[in-house]
């Protein structure tokens, strides 16, 4: 979870010139875990077409709406803990896929190709030799500023393609 700014003007007011305030926001963050029924694939019907559309098809489990709904408690029992009385009050709205606007996971890594594209080495699990090096090969959704990990991956994906490269 991320604390940020409160929903009310006046204490967003306040809370960005310095001064107290009484209320807050805060943002939670799942993981939407790999499965077989979630995936990104172009339209079968244009399957040929560069230009063809792009389907996507996704959604939460149970457990995931469940782990947020539970994420409230634990923030209640977090600042408990510290002796404040913090109450979530909402709006709460409804879980949809698509709400982060930072985007990856699309060709997930992972061991098994049962639930990943890629292997360790950012290499298609189909088709070694292609490598893809981008904040689409994430397990999961990054919550915050994906730029500089997205970096590192790509820079390690280029030393390890040189190394095989080198190596024969």
């Amino acid at each position: 979870m991320t604390i940020g700014l409160a929903n009310n003007r006046l204490e967003r007011v306040r809370s960005l010139y310095g001064g107290k305030t009484k209320a807050f926001g805060v943002q939670l963050f799942g993981t939407m875990l790999p499965r077989e029924d979630s995936m990104v694939s172009l339209d079968p019907r244009d399957a040929e077409d560069l230009d063809a559309p792009i389907l996507i098809a996704t959604g939460y489990e149970e457990q995931a709406v469940t782990d947020i709904a539970s994420a409230r408690d634990r923030f209640k029992h977090i600042f408990s803990d510290i002796g404040i009385h913090a109450e979530p009050r909402g709006p709460f709205h409804e879980l949809h896929p698509g709400s982060s606007v930072h985007f990856g996971g699309t060709v997930r890594m992972h061991a098994s190709p049962k639930f990943g594209m890629l292997d360790s080495r950012n290499r298609l699990h189909a088709v070694r030799n292609v490598v893809v090096c981008d904040s689409s090969c994430f397990p999961t959704g990054p919550e915050k500023n994906p730029t500089l990990t997205a970096m590192a991956i790509a820079a390690r994906a280029a030393h390890l393609l040189a190394e095989d490269l080198t190596s024969g």
